[in-house]
Parts: C-alpha cells; structure tokens; sequence
C-alpha cells in the first residue's frame, strides 16, 4: 500500500513524539524566540509546561506563548550564555548546569544540553534542549567536596604532623605542623623522602614498610632527624590506601622526646632506692638476670658482693635514726664513687648493700672490695656534730667458682650471703670470698 506524503509526515510525527515520551530525561524545542515549540511529557511533569501537541498535519500547537528561560530558569530574559541569544550555531552541542524548583522537588540540579540548528526541515530556526536530572549525582560531588575541604582543614588545624607519602618514600603532602616539627617548610618537604628524616630505619626497611602497611594500619615508634641535624622521639600511626591504582601511605606523626624523658624518670623512680638514690633490690634482680643468661651463653663473667655495715644499729641507738640515714648516703655515695661505670651498685635492703661487676678472672672482685673497705675504714662520718668511723664486712661470689650445669643468680647470692656471715663472724671489718683476700692492694683506685 502506498503512504502519501502527509500521512507519512504524520506518521513520523506520531513515532517520534511517542519515542520521547518514553524517555526519563526532559525534551524541549524551541524557536528562536525561545518560545517552546515542542516538548515530551517528562518535561511537562518536571517543569509544569502547559502544552498540547498539533493533533493534525499543519495544525499548530497549542501553547501559551511558554519561553524556555521562564519555565526551565525562572528568569525574564534569555539566559547570557543562550547560543540562540548569542545567534551561534555551533557544530557540537552547548552544556550548563542550573538549579531549579519543580514540581516534584523544591530544589534540584540539572544538566542541560542545547543543539541549535538553523532551518533544517522544520522550517523554523531554534534548538533542542535535553534537559538531565542530575540532582544525586550534583548532591554527591557537593558533600565530596565538602569532605574535602573539611579534611584540609582538620589537616591543617592538627596539633599532629600529617605526612602522606607515595609508594617510592616521597612526600605527596604534609600539614604545616609536621613541616614544624622537623624544621623544614611545606614547599620543601615536597622534595623529601622519608629516609631523609628518619633515623632509625635503613631505606630498604622504610620501604619494606610502605609495601607491607594496608587498611588496618601500624603503630610504631622511631627517631627522626630536623633539618638542624637534631633528633626527637616520634610516635607514628599509618594506614595504607590505594587510590587510581597509586599507593599511599597516611602516616600522623607526635612528638613524643617529652613523653620518653618522663618515661624515663618514672622508670628511674621505680628502681631506684628513695633513700640513697642507689638501684633498688628489684632491679638488681633483673639485672642478675641478664647477666646470667649471657654467662650461660659463655660471654660473661661476673661477681657479685654483699656489704653489711658493722654494728650500724649502734649508731641507730647512740644518735637516732636520722643520723643513720645519714651514714647510708655517705655510705652509698662512697661505694658508687669506688667501682666502675659498667658495675652495678644497690642498696639490698636495710644497711645492706650489693655491687654487681663483670670480671675478666678469678679474684679480680677481691682486689676491689679489699680498696673499698679500706676507704670505708678511712673514712670519717660527720653524724650530729660528732665525727664517727665505721667499718663494714663483705662477702664476695664469682661465677668462675660454677659450672654452667649448677650455676644460678640464686646461688650465686647464696654464696655472697653465707661469705657475708662468716666474715661476721671472724670478727667483720673483712671480705670473704673464693680467693685468699690480696692485703698489699693500694687504698684506692682509679674509677
């Protein structure tokens, strides 16, 4: 059957228009007075476009003279960057993006896409404007960048350094407090890596540690070194992430030489004796410990001694219990003074005292503590205005004197103990120990 033209015109109209209403973005024509000339039922529902397609061939529509920057923007004249204003007919296709109230919602944002185009067949010049509900899409990209900006400004606002790294060790972006922290500014920071401040590290470590780190992060301490070549503790807190196919490494950095420092006097204060400020009978132990592990390893050799002040009780009864501690200070300061840097000396308990020395043969303590009790015994106590001597007895134990088989801290006090008390017994004012003790030493020695 053949299709005169005008029913093939209407035909076409028919399909074309049905097409559109199908479609889930908004359609509009417009002149070039941009007044609408055609529009899908979506853009009527969105933008409430009163508009009644031609029911006939040439038939007009029937439209209230609608112009597209009324009904789409809400403006009074045609929009500044409308190329139909601006009499462009470009090849390829106009975009901008608008806020508007609808219908459907208060507010949302769409995309609107406009092709001019001159005659055609339509017989009119004008465009075609697709117009895309990009509201999800607009919200999404906001609240990212509001993410964004509220990130950089917690990092620049952090009392922590914040140094992001790539997967090379280079600084892709640090905070101004990490730039502080080790002496450099944020421009130079960007030519860094992280080998260049950290110490502690070897570079092939540094990045054995940016491949290994991942989401559930690492917490590590280090030491890092300013652009002064001063070093400060740091504390570290990493988490890896991958982006674009790219590593990265977040890592927030603290100073924390402050907190070591206390640390350090914390630990000082629990093992060190109140009274005399000498090693408490706690850490002696831990250090007896250590030493015996490396003797049953065969690397070391050590003695310890175990000095009790003669007749110390007197002094208590004559001139109180002041005066006494008195005469431990002067006492403890004496023996710290008398034995050598690496030795070991503790107060273990009452007018009891220890010294813990490493010794290269057997008998060389002897030679020791033979120069310290005469020093003792030279010694004169300033005690109430009154100058007293006193004199103390010792007892001496080696390792040398134990097989590996036998040989326990333990018993090695046990041994300095029982030496102790026999020279008690023999009269105090003397050492006990493995070997005869050498009489001919000199007074003192060199510390």
């Amino acid at each position: 059957m053949l299709v005169s033209p005008a029913t093939q015109d209407q035909e076409t109209q028919v399909s074309l228009g049905s097409l559109l209403d199908y479609l889930e973005d908004s359609v509009v024509v417009i002149d070039k007075q941009f007044r609408v000339a055609a529009c899908n039922r979506e853009a009527q529902r969105v933008f409430s476009i009163e508009f009644e397609p031609p029911s006939g061939v040439g038939q007009q529509a029937n439209r209230r003279q609608a112009k597209c920057f009324s009904v789409l923007h809400g403006r009074s004249e045609a929009c500044p960057t409308c190329p139909l204003k601006l009499r462009r007919y470009p090849d390829t296709a106009t975009r901008m993006a608008f806020r508007a109230e609808t219908s459907t919602c208060p507010q949302r944002w769409f995309e609107e896409t406009v092709h001019p185009f001159s005659k055609l067949d339509l017989g009119f010049d004008g465009a075609v404007l697709h117009i895309k509900d990009v509201t999800h899409h607009k919200t999404t990209e906001m609240l990212l960048r509001e993410e964004v900006r509220r990130r950089r400004l917690l990092m620049a606002h952090s009392r922590d350094g914040i140094v992001v790294l790539d997967e090379r060790g280079k600084v892709f972006e640090a905070n101004r407090q990490f730039a502080r922290m080790l002496g450099y500014s944020t421009r130079e920071l960007l030519n860094l890596h992280v080998w260049d401040w950290d110490v502690k590290h070897s570079r092939e470590q540094l990045l054995h540690m940016i491949r290994a780190v991942d989401t559930n992060g690492d917490h590590f301490e280090t030491l890092h070194r300013r652009k002064d070549g001063s070093l400060y503790a740091a504390e570290i807190s990493s988490n890896g992430v991958t982006l674009g196919g790219q590593k990265y490494v977040l890592s927030i950095c603290r100073d924390i030489t402050e907190k070591k420092l206390l640390e350090e006097q914390i630990r000082e204060l629990a093992i060190r004796d109140p009274l005399t400020d000498l090693y408490n009978r706690r850490f002696i132990f831990e250090r007896l410990t250590q030493l015996t592990a490396e003797f049953l390893r065969g690397t070391t050799n050590f003695s310890v001694s175990l000095f009790d002040l003669d007749h110390f009780k007197t002094v208590n009864d004559f001139y109180g219990h002041q005066a006494g501690d008195v005469v431990l200070r002067e006492f403890s300061q004496l023996l710290a003074a008398s034995v050598r840097q690496s030795d070991l000396v503790g107060r273990y308990g009452g007018e009891e005292f220890v010294i813990v020395a490493t010794i290269d043969s057997p008998g060389d303590t002897r030679i020791i503590i033979d120069r310290i009790l005469a020093r003792v015994r030279a010694h004169p106590f300033v005690v109430a205005g009154h100058t007293i001597h006193i004199s103390a007895s010792c007892g001496i134990a080696e390792s040398f004197e134990f097989s590996r088989e036998d040989f326990s801290a333990e018993a090695l006090l046990a041994a300095a103990d029982h030496r102790l008390y026999q020279a008690k017994e023999s009269g105090r004012d003397q050492a006990v120990g493995p070997e005869p003790l050498i009489s001919q030493a000199p007074l003192f020695y060199d510390v």
